[in-house]
C-alpha cells in the first residue's frame, strides 16, 4: 500500500517552486501517492505544467 504524501504551500515561486519540484521528482513514485495544495496567486508559470 502506498504513503499518501501532501505538500502544501503558498508560494511556489523561485526557491520554494524548485524545493517542491526536487522533493517530488526524489520520491519512490512507487511507493508515495503525493498531492501538492498550493495556491496560483504566487506561482512562477514554469511550475503549472510540471
Amino acid at each position: 500500500m502506498k504513503q499518501k504524501l501532501l505538500l502544501i504551500i503558498e508560494a511556489m515561486s523561485g526557491g520554494a517552486g524548485r524545493h517542491v519540484q526536487d522533493l517530488i521528482s526524489h520520491l519512490p513514485q512507487e511507493k508515495f501517492d503525493i498531492y501538492v495544495i498550493y495556491s496560483n496567486h504566487r506561482t512562477n508559470p514554469v511550475f503549472w505544467k510540471k
